[in-house]
């Protein structure tokens, strides 16, 4: 992969989001939103890929996993509904149809190692069938998935417009407490599953343990510089139980500040 054909998916990724926007005048601003999320992830990919000494096509290919990988996502809002298989799938099977990848990418190779970072970005936990190299181009858009849509998430608390933009379609309940299966996948380490989430707190929570899927220093970094658990702990109830989750994904990031400096 070449400086070229990363311009070629980048002209396409611009072209489709036009498309989109122009069928869906209605959810245009969502649209918009997502893909602006896209261009700062595949921004945080290239640092991410300088932390870690990649070069080159390695950081090309990174870069355009990270501008695809919510296609799915965007394709969904403009058709005003979800897909079964998830936005990832979803995602890998639009990149299939148009075939973009195939288009501009000689080999199949790394053609693979973006389909596969669409296709399990947003899953609970990475397969275990894939190889390393894929894994890391994964792993990449993980991270930098999770760091912009934290500095999304804090920007909406500050802005006071939190249930706007994260709970229209749910319409959770803000109710006192946390959900007792929320507060144990916390205190084991464990993403929070989305089926555990029943009121404003747990959804705010499981941005929280996103952190315990997080894999690289840089990352973790990114994270602590930025001040994202004390943002989201600012505007959860101050009991004991939140107080024990805070301290928990608190030692567990300076922990791994510690580990990435030895």
């Amino acid at each position: 992969m070449n400086n070229t054909d990363y311009k070629s998916i980048k002209t396409w990724f611009k072209h489709y989001i036009r498309i989109l926007k122009s069928r869906s005048p209605l959810n245009s601003k969502k649209i918009k939103w997502k893909a602006l999320h896209s261009v700062r992830v595949s921004k945080i990919i290239k640092k991410l890929c300088g932390s870690l000494n990649m070069r080159g096509k390695e950081i090309l290919i990174a870069e355009s996993a990270g501008l695809l990988h919510d296609i799915g996502k965007i394709k969904q809002y403009s058709e005003d509904a979800s897909n079964k298989s998830g936005h990832g799938s979803y995602g890998k099977k639009i990149l299939e149809e148009n075939n973009i990848l195939k288009n501009v990418i000689k080999t199949g190779e790394t053609k693979n190692y973006i389909l596969n970072a669409v296709e399990f970005h947003n899953k609970l936990v990475t397969p275990d069938n894939i190889t390393n190299k894929d894994l890391t181009y994964l792993k990449l858009v993980r991270d930098a998935d999770k760091i912009d849509l934290l500095y999304v998430i804090t920007e909406g608390y500050s802005k006071n417009n939190f249930q706007k933009q994260w709970t229209p379609d749910t319409a959770l309940p803000d109710t006192k407490g946390i959900s007792e299966n929320v507060y144990k996948s916390i205190m084991n380490k464990e993403v929070i599953n989305s089926s555990n989430i029943k009121n404003l707190n747990d959804k705010k929570c499981s941005f929280l343990s996103w952190i315990f899927d997080v894999n690289y220093k840089m990352s973790f970094r990114m994270i602590y510089k930025r001040n994202f658990v004390e943002k989201i702990f600012k505007v959860l109830p101050k009991t004991e139980e939140f107080k024990n989750i805070f301290n928990k994904i608190r030692m567990f990031l300076i922990n791994h500040l510690k580990k990435a400096d030895k």
